[in-house]
């Protein structure tokens, strides 16, 4: 007599035999445990990784060497708030470009907090335009960053620039105007923005004071922030004759697809004031 073959009751989840439910689950698991060892990997390039380290914590700092035979000195570069420094395309395309140009190049994670999640303003119902929160606690981590990213830095002789991105930059350019970091002889910012209105506003002025050489590179497909007050850090500029302050508008991708472009456009204005 023909029986037919069922499987136990205990093997079943969902009508489907649990054997192969859980050998399915074990290779997803593995496949995903490999693609996160291999972005780690990606981000993390063996022979470049350098932990800073206080008592509290420790910081990511990739450094590559000059590859020219004289030095120009150190350029660090640090991206937007909460982004590794090899995810931006900018700042990837300095960190390992600038090395033929004769410079020592260095890549700083910045605070890795989240922006969109960060307390922008202080919240107020009876007000139509509140008052911005205060960004002490980010311009804290950041101040601890530099400083040890400086000291990690300080064997190599030179001009030091900075390259900052985002709200990096603009905290950067807090700092700095509140006297920290006067051993940096230029700086470039790159879509340099603040959240939010009363802050970006105030950038603006804040960028105009900065009595050292400045770069604005303003990316035409940006950040809103940064390119709705494009002309109003070039006005403040000139406001507060900052003889030294240059502004220049990267087409729409360009700077992305075309690391060329933006590097060639860094070193040219390096030279312009005999960096």
């Amino acid at each position: 007599m023909k029986t037919n073959f069922q499987y136990p009751r205990w093997s079943l989840i969902g009508g489907k035999p649990f054997g192969i439910a859980l050998v399915g689950a074990a290779l997803l698991a593995t496949s995903a445990t490999f693609a996160s060892q291999n972005d780690f990997e990606y981000y993390l390039p063996p022979g470049e990784v350098v932990w800073l380290e206080d008592d509290d914590d420790r910081y990511l700092l990739l450094e590559k060497e000059n590859e020219q035979a004289y030095d120009r000195g150190r350029m660090i570069l640090l991206p937007d708030v909460g982004t590794h420094p090899l995810q931006s395309s900018a700042i990837r395309a300095l960190y390992q470009s600038m090395i033929g140009y004769g410079w020592y190049t260095f890549a700083l994670q910045p605070p890795t907090t989240d922006i969109g999640s960060f307390t922008w303003q202080a919240e107020d119902a009876y007000e139509r335009y509140p008052e911005p929160a205060t960004v002490e606690p980010l311009k804290d981590a950041l101040r601890l960053r530099m400083n040890a990213a400086l000291t990690h830095t300080a064997e190599h002789t030179g001009a030091l620039i900075v390259v900052a991105e985002g709200v990096s930059a603009a905290l950067l350019a807090d700092l700095m105007a509140e006297g920290e970091f006067t051993q940096i002889d230029a700086l470039i910012v790159h879509g340099v923005y603040y959240p939010q209105w009363q802050l970006n506003q105030a950038l603006a002025t804040t960028l105009a004071k900065l009595r050292i050489p400045l770069l604005d590179l303003a990316p035409g497909d940006g950040n809103s922030w940064a390119t709705d007050t494009n002309s109003r850090r070039q006005q403040q500029a000139r406001r507060h004759n900052h003889l030294s302050y240059r502004q220049r508008i990267l087409p729409t991708g360009r700077h992305a697809e075309q690391p060329r472009y933006l590097q060639h456009h860094v070193y040219g204005w390096l030279q312009s004031e005999d960096f």
